[in-house]
């Protein structure tokens, strides 16, 4: 490239040389285009991390009791709705009385809901608030794992080498089982949606044991202790693995996938000896582009609700969890705080803060209206 320079004096006196106006609109040129290109990564990279897509499908749920015989076949269908942090999935199962089960988050909570077929007193529906974005303690086994195969991105992307047990039953909900989480080793998909290829979780060698009963597991924290030999080791707990997949534009979704569940496999010699338990298989029928992310609908319907959302806050810690009906949408945080139970339950929960302190048998010391409680030792 050739330029042409002419001479101009500077402010301190010195000549200088100055490229032609062609060569300045050439630089110009250069440079508006580093610009756009770096304005067009910055719009795609923000595409990518807040990707909305749709998908429809079906799963099959093998439960065994042995690895060689299967003892029951479940089929279903779901949709799951992603958009960034935002998930909603709805799963439907030909059983008797129930429409459907829904879970869904904002980013903060989870919204669970089961659907009833007929509609009437003394509810319509059954629904679940629990804090964080991971449907923990789900109403069905397959609703967890759909979360996983296509709504786990954000969670994987802030909790590295770590899960949540997703697989626990309903009714074990706790403070314990919010902020607890599993190991796990894990491979994702390169493209920008970056779910995962394959996840295995691991059972530690301890288990938690709440020391007084009657108080557990809302007033005060377990303590961890060993398990039985040889599982006091960890031991595989799932493997999830994707086996098929497609492209949206330039992200790679699942289309078949399967989570094997494992248990101990009875008078196990060592920790690698575990039974399969059981396994859910999803199929992607229908992949599409997204739109905006909803709450389950509760549909217009009377709902007795479960809400634990306020169960790891700091400020207004609530024991247990606060029960109470609504009609047709879910209620915001404000309206849950203005409820008639709420600033007894927010007493209860103040009213058993637990000293790190304890006592030389590991009881824990609990402080009740400001003061501590040391009955005398024995």
């Amino acid at each position: 490239m050739h330029y042409s320079y002419t001479s101009k004096t500077a402010k301190n006196g010195w000549l200088i040389a100055v490229p032609l106006q062609s060569a300045w609109l050439e630089f110009v040129g250069i440079m508006k285009t580093i610009v756009f290109l770096y304005v067009l990564s910055l719009l795609f990279t923000a595409t990518a991390n807040s990707a909305s897509f749709v998908v429809e499908g079906a799963y099959t749920i093998r439960l065994q009791n042995h690895p060689e015989r299967i003892v029951a076949d479940r089929k279903g269908e779901f949709k799951v709705q992603v958009d960034g942090e935002c998930w909603l999935i709805r799963v439907t199962e030909a059983i008797e009385g129930i429409e459907s089960f829904q879970a869904g988050s904002d980013g903060t909570n989870v919204y669970s809901v089961i659907t009833h077929t007929r509609k009437g007193p003394p509810n319509d529906a059954e629904a679940e608030v629990i804090p964080g974005t991971v449907p923990l303690g789900s109403t069905h086994m397959a609703l967890p794992i759909v979360w996983l195969a296509y709504c786990s991105s954000a969670y994987l992307d802030g909790h590295r080498g770590q899960l949540p047990e997703i697989f626990t039953p309903p009714g074990n909900l706790n403070p314990f089982l919010f902020t607890n989480t599993l190991e796990i080793a894990t491979e994702r998909f390169s493209d920008p949606l970056h779910l995962p290829k394959w996840v295995a979780s691991f059972q530690p060698g301890t288990r938690p044991q709440w020391l007084n009963h009657e108080a557990g597991p809302w007033v005060y924290p377990p303590v961890l202790v060993n398990r039985h030999k040889p599982f006091d080791k960890p031991s595989t707990n799932s493997i999830y693995l994707v086996s098929a997949t497609t492209n949206l534009g330039n992200l790679t979704v699942p289309l078949k996938s399967t989570f094997s569940r494992f248990i101990e496999k009875p008078n196990a010699l060592t920790e690698n000896e575990v039974t399969l338990a059981y396994t859910i298989e999803l199929k992607g029928s229908r992949i599409a582009v997204g739109t905006n992310v909803l709450l389950p609908s509760v549909g217009d319907r009377t709902s007795i609700c479960s809400d634990y959302r306020f169960a790891t806050s700091l400020e207004t810690p609530v024991k247990g969890s606060l029960f109470y009906t609504f009609h047709s949408d879910w209620l915001s945080d404000t309206s849950v705080r203005s409820l008639p139970d709420f600033r007894e339950q927010v007493y209860k929960g103040q009213k058993f803060i637990i000293e790190r302190a304890q006592y030389p048998d590991g009881r824990p010391v609990p402080i009740v209206d400001g003061k501590q409680h040391r009955p005398p030792l024995e």
